[in-house]
C-alpha cells in the first residue's frame, strides 16, 4: 500500500482542520448575524414604542403646563415666547 510522506500527511491534515474550523466559524458567524438582526429588528420596534409614549407624554405635558419647554435634567419649566402677532386696533397703546 502506498502513503503520502509524513510531512505531506501532516499538511493534508493542517489544512483540513483549518477548513473545518473555518466553517464552524462561518456558521457561528450566520447565526449571530441572525441574532443581531434579530436584536436590531426588537430595538427598532422598542425606539417607536418609546418615541409614541414620549409623544403621548408631550400632549398631556401640555395640557398640564401649556407650550413651553422641559429641562430634561432639572425638571425646570422655561416658557416659549409669545409668537402671536398683536392686531393694530388704533387704540395707540401699541
Amino acid at each position: 500500500m502506498k502513503k503520502v510522506s509524513k510531512k505531506h500527511l501532516e499538511q493534508i491534515q493542517e489544512l483540513n482542520k483549518k477548513q473545518i474550523d473555518i466553517k464552524i466559524a462561518l456558521g457561528d458567524t450566520q447565526l449571530m448575524q441572525g441574532d443581531l438582526e434579530k436584536r436590531v429588528s426588537d430595538l427598532r420596534v422598542e425606539f417607536t414604542d418609546v418615541s409614541e409614549e414620549m409623544k403621548k407624554l408631550s400632549e398631556d405635558l401640555k395640557e398640564s403646563y401649556g407650550d413651553c419647554q422641559i429641562d430634561v435634567m432639572t425638571g425646570e419649566i422655561i416658557d416659549q415666547p409669545s409668537t402671536k402677532v398683536e392686531k393694530d386696533d388704533n387704540k395707540g397703546d401699541s
